[in-house]
């Protein structure tokens, strides 16, 4: 099955939600299936299959830039066109939080099916 987990701060392990969703996608390929991350370019300590990854540009947000860092999280720019690619033929697209991003993707995976 391909699967594809859209997050934000996908390649960082800062916070539960990005822990969890590197887990889980770990667990799933284990199992066989082609899980595929959409998120945040990740840095040099990134330690999954990057030919599975999907990395976006870094969004700044000037004032709440430090609280939102502090907290271990990232926003990134969207790209339709990257999202595209990465959510064609898969089977199934699961976003972990409610932001731009995500909704981009259900836009773009509802188009697909």
């Amino acid at each position: 099955m391909k699967i594809v987990f859209v997050l934000e701060c996908a390649a960082m392990m800062t916070n539960g939600t990005s822990a969890s969703c590197l887990r889980f996608a770990d667990g799933l390929r284990k199992k066989g299936h082609e899980v595929t991350l959409v998120g945040i370019k990740p840095g040099p300590d990134y330690q999954y299959p990057l030919e599975y990854y999907v990395g976006l540009e870094h969004f700044v947000f000037p004032i709440f830039e430090g609280i939102i860092k502090k907290e271990g999280f990232n926003f990134v720019k969207v790209d339709d066109a990257l999202l595209a690619k990465a959510i064609k033929g898969a089977d199934l697209v699961h976003t972990f939080l409610p932001f731009k991003l995500a909704r981009h993707a259900r836009l773009i995976a509802n188009a697909y099916h």
